[in-house]
């Protein structure tokens, strides 16, 4: 079991550090604002009516740093998407996140789509 579990580590990490080596890829033709997700989101049906939109974010790796401001020492840039229902009340906010554990790759554009549906309803 312990081989097993040494093979498939092994493997895990081997692979994903030779994920960018690729000698052909090139990032200034592959990752441009014309091929960004949030370009092709923006377009789909049900979606239009946006904008993308840029903002300042810190990540802060303890409460510690926080507390002594350690993490304004790295700031980010965050693209996003903002869609907002019509009116000028006041609406609630749902933030979809890559890293928040949600549906896997294969139900994503659905299960966004109909979640996004459901609270434009609810308005």
């Amino acid at each position: 079991m312990k081989k097993i579990l040494l093979i498939l580590f092994a493997i895990l990490f081997s692979t994903s550090l030779l994920a960018h080596s690729s000698p052909e890829f090139n990032s200034k033709d592959n990752c441009r604002k014309k091929l960004s997700m949030l370009q092709a989101i923006s377009k789909l049906k049900g979606y239009g009516g946006g904008e993308i939109m840029k903002f300042n974010s810190y990540t802060g790796f303890d409460q510690r740093t926080v507390l002594i401001d350690g993490h304004l020492n790295n700031p980010i840039e965050i693209t996003g998407y903002l869609r907002l229902p019509e009116g000028t009340g006041k609406v609630p906010i749902v933030i979809y996140t890559h890293s928040s554990g949600g549906p896997g790759d294969y139900v994503w554009d659905d299960f966004v789509y109909h979640a996004a549906q459901n609270l434009l309803k609810e308005g």
